[in-house]
């Protein structure tokens, strides 16, 4: 699997806020960042993947590279044709980065890209087909082994789509970020809240999909506008 990314330079909606998030909930580190990975089954049920992610060179201010790599457990029996249910669970290693004007509030030796830190998360993702309409959620939680992090940040995205053709869809999605801070204070300053509609095309046999759609911030520190483009081709 692969993939580029792209967010404003300016996007951190906090440029004080430390220390920064970690790789496996990034909603988006400044610059351009390529992802490169794999996952192979092991067993009829079980797989193991592995992610790294860098920034490409001389694009918005320097970014530590990350890594993810845990296994992924398929819950749901074969016979539940419209139902997908996985756990996944394993290691990862920050991608962060300095916000945008960091730098100004840090003495001159303080490297603008602090090294990340090393992490645990395990996840759960639920799909499921009703004819046209699909419906779908995820969970994250995650643990980053460092001085003044949340004892687990937690992460929900929820969406539905309906097929208008066979080859496109329309929905909308939410998304919930430090959902642990909901109620109290932590690390990250608060939850924020992000929700919008969205349009995927399927081509080539559903090889081929295009998804796209901006996205509201709801809450306080969220940006007030995001933007979001995806390709992925299966083989």
């Amino acid at each position: 699997m692969a993939s580029v990314a792209y967010t404003s330079v300016a996007a951190n909606p906090d440029p004080t806020s430390e220390p920064y998030r970690a790789f496996a909930a990034n909603t988006g580190q400044p610059g351009t960042l390529t992802s490169f990975g794999a996952e192979v089954g092991v067993l009829p049920r079980v797989s193991f993947e592995a992610l790294g992610q860098v920034q490409l060179r001389g694009d918005g201010p320097g970014v530590n590279p990350g890594a993810i790599a845990g296994a992924r457990l398929q819950l749901a029996p074969p016979s539940w044709h419209n139902v997908r249910l996985t756990a996944s669970a394993g290691y990862l290693r920050e991608t962060s980065s300095a916000p945008a004007g960091a730098d100004a509030l840090r003495p001159p030796a303080t490297s603008s890209a602090p090294a990340g830190a090393d992490g645990a998360w395990a996840s759960f993702a639920l799909a499921v087909d009703l004819q046209r309409l699909r419906l779908g959620l995820t969970t994250l939680g995650e643990h980053v082994f460092a001085a003044g992090r949340d004892g687990v940040d937690v992460m929900v995205q929820a969406g539905a789509s309906y097929g208008l053709t066979t080859w496109l869809r329309a929905g909308a999605e939410w998304v919930g970020q430090d959902l642990e801070e909901s109620f109290a204070g932590g690390a990250e300053r608060g939850a924020r809240h992000f929700v919008g509609p969205t349009a995927a095309v399927q081509l080539l046999q559903e090889r081929l999909t295009i998804v796209a759609g901006p996205s509201l911030g709801l809450s306080k520190g969220a940006p007030n506008l995001l933007g979001r483009l995806a390709v992925a081709y299966g083989f």
